[in-house]
C-alpha cells in the first residue's frame, strides 16, 4: 500500500485522538451532577396540594473515578526501541492514557515503517472504540431529567377536579338552604327537645384556616395573620339554641354568628357586613356596633364563651365561664339561617366547639 494510503489513515487517527481529547477534557471539568430526583406530593391546607422535588447530586471527578469498563483493543507491537505499551482499557483514566500513547505509536510507524498501513488500521479500530465508550461515558455524566413539571401539572388537574366536587357540595348546600326557606324541608330543633352535635364545617371554612379534633377545633394555619372565617355544621332559623366555644389560644379573634356565604374559603372579614361578632381579646376592632369586646385576655386560655340564640325575641345573650355577659338584639340580621361562627385573625389561634352539661339547657328554657 503505498504512503499516501498511510498518511490519510493517520490523518483519521488524528482527528479522532483531537475529539477524544475534547470529550475527556469536559468530562474533567463536570463539578455537580444531577444523578437523581425524588417527589413528594404534600398537603399544606385542606387540598391544597404541592409538588416537592429533591436533586440527588454526585461530584463529577468521583463519577469518573467510579466508572468502569471493559474494552478489547488490539495489541500493536511497538517499533523497535520502544518499550511496549499497556492496552488494557477498563477506567477513565485507561482512556485518557491510551489516546495519548496510541497516537505518537502511530506516527513513528507512519514515519519509519514501510509496512504501516495494516498497523495503522489497527490503531484507528482502537481509536473508534475509545471514541463510542467516551460517547456513552459523556451520555451518562448528562444531568438526569426532572419531572417536576409533569408532576406538577397532573396535580393541577387533581386540584382542579377537587375544586368542583367542593363547588358542587356548595352548590348543593345553598339548594338546601332554599329548599328551608321555602318551607320545603322544616326542621324543628327546639333546645329543650333536642342536643345538636356541632361541628366545623369543613365546606365552609377559610383555605388558611385547619381542623382537627373530629372537626371540633379550628386553628390557624401558623403563617402570618389568616383573618379568616369558619361557620359551624348546622344554622337556625328558629327556636332557641345554646353552644359553647373554647378558647383555646387567642391574639384579636372573635365569636359570633352569621349567615352562609359563598366562597367562604377565600373570604375573611365578612362579618363587618354579614354577622354579629363579639371580640374574645383586649383589643376593639372594628365598629362598636357589630363587635362587642369581652375582655378575654391573650393569656387566659381554656376560657368557656357560651351563646344563647333566642328567635323568640330575636336576641343573642353571651356567657363567659357560666356567667352571663350582656343580651344584644339581632332583629337587623334579616338573613336566616344563622350558624354560629368564629373569624380567626392571628394563625396561632384556636379555638373548640364543646359539649355542655345537660343541666345547663334547662336553666335556659
Amino acid at each position: 500500500m503505498d504512503s499516501a494510503s498511510a498518511h490519510e489513515i493517520l490523518r483519521k487517527i488524528e482527528a479522532i485522538s483531537n475529539v477524544n481529547a475534547h470529550i475527556i477534557s469536559r468530562l474533567q471539568k463536570k463539578r455537580t451532577i444531577v444523578v437523581g430526583y425524588s417527589y413528594e406530593i404534600e398537603h399544606t391546607n385542606f387540598f391544597n396540594l404541592e409538588v416537592k422535588e429533591k436533586r440527588e447530586t454526585m461530584e463529577g471527578s468521583e463519577l469518573l473515578d467510579l466508572w468502569k469498563t471493559d474494552i478489547k483493543l488490539t495489541v500493536v507491537p511497538n517499533p523497535e526501541g520502544l518499550d511496549t505499551i499497556d492496552y488494557s482499557c477498563s477506567t477513565f483514566q485507561d482512556l485518557l492514557r491510551l489516546n495519548q500513547q496510541m497516537l505518537s505509536i502511530a506516527r513513528l510507524y507512519h514515519s519509519k515503517s514501510s509496512s504501516s498501513y495494516s498497523y495503522l488500521n489497527k490503531f484507528l479500530e482502537n481509536y473508534e472504540l475509545i471514541q463510542v465508550e467516551l460517547g456513552s461515558l459523556e451520555e451518562l455524566m448528562f444531568d438526569s431529567e426532572s419531572k417536576y413539571n409533569v408532576l406538577k401539572s397532573q396535580v393541577d388537574e387533581v386540584k382542579k377536579k377537587l375544586d368542583q366536587v367542593i363547588a358542587d357540595a356548595y352548590k348543593y348546600s345553598t339548594a338546601i338552604d332554599k329548599q328551608r326557606k321555602f318551607g320545603l324541608i322544616i326542621k324543628q330543633m327546639k333546645l329543650e327537645k333536642e342536643e345538636v352535635n356541632l361541628t366545623w364545617d369543613p365546606y365552609h371554612i377559610g383555605s388558611s384556616l385547619l381542623l382537627s379534633n373530629g372537626n371540633k377545633t379550628v386553628t390557624g394555619n401558623g403563617i402570618g395573620w389568616v383573618c379568616q372565617l369558619a361557620l359551624a355544621s348546622c344554622g337556625w332559623s328558629e327556636g332557641v339554641h345554646y353552644w359553647e366555644i373554647r378558647v383555646d389560644k387567642s391574639n384579636d379573634d372573635m365569636i359570633g354568628i352569621m349567615p352562609l356565604i359563598s366562597n367562604l374559603r377565600n373570604t375573611s372579614r365578612n362579618y363587618e357586613t354579614n354577622g354579629f361578632f363579639f371580640h374574645h381579646s383586649t383589643g376593639i376592632y372594628g365598629s362598636q356596633r357589630i363587635a362587642f369586646n369581652l375582655d378575654i385576655y391573650h393569656s387566659n386560655i381554656m376560657t368557656i364563651v357560651g351563646m344563647l340564640l333566642s328567635f323568640k325575641d330575636e336576641s343573642l345573650t353571651v356567657f363567659i365561664n357560666g356567667d352571663k355577659r350582656k343580651k344584644f338584639s339581632i332583629s337587623h340580621l334579616q338573613e336566616r339561617p344563622l350558624y354560629p361562627a368564629v373569624e380567626l385573625f392571628s394563625s396561632q389561634s384556636r379555638v373548640t366547639l364543646v359539649k355542655y352539661e345537660k343541666k345547663i339547657l334547662n336553666s335556659f328554657t
